[in-house]
């Protein structure tokens, strides 16, 4: 017998290669079954290419351009460059000076192919908030990367989707740009209906009853927390698992009687929608007289993949520069308050289980009274799905229009932002719930996060960034770098 081993650098190399294959035959067959047809936005999304952009014009047609950024790898750049030799079209590639540099044979390619080559800012750059003389810096350096590689002059500045300020343009005049633009967003949002909340403001939340939130308890992780690792209700059938698992699932439930007959507990939240705009990878929260009430910072995607945006959550709110009104909602709950004081009366009493089975099902409960308050604000505060109908089941998945990125999550990675937010909604006068030093909650059966209404809006990872993109984030927080670097040091992609 031969055994092959391969490395984990062969191994990707062959599965890139896989991939690119799939990718040129479905475009091969989409195209086959669209001859003589001209390239549209929507002909290179049904080919399974990479991420391009376009504007729509009369004709029907659309004026392509390409913008590379980190992760694209060169067979997906040729890819593009196949498709458009089939078709005998030819577009503007907008470049990073990062990836020209790392792939400058590449580049000249695109170039001989008789393509425009433009400059592109980084997408972890905030160039609306950067001084004339930073943004002259960061675009003076890319440009000159990409010209000394292709020996010739760009003519096209394009600054990252909401990232485009006064600073900016006169930066990119002064550097001789006479075509600047701004990234085509992943949404449209001139064609995009906004749905105004029926409630604007903060509003606390004190009528939620156990027997409201029972029904949305997600029990799988319950089991979990027990080192159970199965499906909620296979568990319960489960050869190895069963016995012991209907075990503790009854004596959960009776844990939930005794809190709702004896108030052990008590259910606190609030939660507050407000107009907010997106600026460049922050949030701006307004107060209802327009005045900013906070800024939230966020991170951009930048782990390398072979195709699609690189998303942060500030995409999924309307651009400020468009002077569209758009929302965002926050919330903080509990279901924690008085379970650590009685808990610890049944650990004094020689009640281990009981005291761990109080913290766990008030756990549970958190996140199910987190759960049953979103689909009031989708149904009901804010109102953008009146007529929702979901099952428990597709509710606990997330079947439903909108996200709610609790902090933590790996789209909203850093937990000290929660400050921001409880100082928003007068967090702890109103729930009792304390944030720590190290921005943990108190007490610990708590859930605060963020309300997206935009249907477009989406999970993903931005936990691994660059030291750019550090130094960007370190700056719109008022921090340096090594601060940065000490605080969230489980991100960073270059330590």
């Amino acid at each position: 017998m031969i055994m092959m081993v391969l490395n984990k650098s062969k191994l990707k190399k062959i599965i890139m290669w896989v991939l690119v294959v799939v990718a040129l035959l479905s475009s091969a067959i989409f195209f086959m079954k669209n001859k003589g047809t001209k390239p549209t936005f929507e002909l290179f999304d049904q080919a399974n290419l990479p991420y391009t952009q376009g504007t729509k014009k009369n004709s029907g047609y659309v004026a392509l351009t390409c913008n590379v950024d980190l992760g694209w790898e060169t067979e997906y750049v040729q890819g593009i460059l196949d498709v458009l030799k089939k078709e005998d079209v030819k577009i503007t590639f907008n470049v990073t000076g990062r990836w020209a540099e790392k792939n400058q044979e590449m580049l000249l390619k695109i170039k001989s192919e008789g393509h425009e080559i433009g400059n592109h800012g980084h997408r972890h750059l905030d160039y609306a908030k950067l001084s004339y003389e930073e943004n002259l810096e960061q675009i003076k350096t890319s440009k000159k990367i990409i010209e000394d590689i292709i020996n010739e002059e760009t003519k096209f500045f394009q600054a990252p989707a909401g990232s485009f300020g006064e600073g900016t343009m006169k930066a990119a005049n002064e550097l001789g740009y006479t075509s600047i633009k701004w990234d085509v967003d992943t949404i449209d949002w001139n064609n995009r209906k906004i749905s105004k909340p029926n409630f604007i403001g903060i509003k606390e939340v004190t009528n939620y009853k156990v027997s409201d939130l029972r029904p949305y308890i997600d029990w799988t992780f319950f089991f979990v927390a027990w080192e159970m690792k199965k499906l909620y209700p296979e568990i319960l059938e489960d050869q190895n698992y069963g016995k012991e698992a209907k075990k503790i699932f009854d004596d959960a439930n009776r844990m939930l009687d005794f809190i709702e007959k004896d108030n052990i507990v008590n259910i606190k939240g609030v939660f507050g929608i407000f107009e907010a705009n997106s600026n460049g990878d922050n949030i701006e929260i307004y107060n209802k007289d327009k005045s900013l009430a906070t800024t939230l910072n966020l991170f951009r995607e930048q782990r390398e993949k072979s195709k699609g945006e690189y998303l942060c959550l500030s995409d999924f709110i309307a651009p400020k520069e468009l002077q569209k009104e758009d929302y965002i909602g926050g919330f903080i709950v509990t279901a924690g308050l008085g379970a650590n004081e009685y808990a610890k009366k049944l650990e004094l009493e020689g009640d281990s289980y009981n005291s761990i089975m109080l913290k766990l099902v008030c756990d549970r409960l958190a996140e199910a009274f987190a759960e049953k308050l979103h689909e009031d604000i989708r149904k009901d505060y804010w109102g953008y799905e009146p007529d929702e109908n979901l099952t428990m089941k597709e509710i606990l998945k997330g079947s439903y229009r909108g996200i709610r990125p609790a902090f933590g999550y790996p789209s909203l990675i850093d937990q000290s932002q929660m400050k921001r937010l409880f100082d928003v909604l007068d967090g702890e006068n109103i729930t009792g719930v304390k944030l720590t030093e190290n921005y943990m909650m108190d007490p610990v059966a708590s859930v605060c996060g963020l309300y997206f209404a935009s249907e477009d809006s989406r999970y993903f990872n931005s936990n691994l960034i660059d030291k750019d993109q550090a130094e960007d984030y370190a700056r719109r927080c008022g921090w340096t770098t090594e601060e940065l670097e000490n605080n969230l040091p489980n991100i960073l992609s270059y330590k």
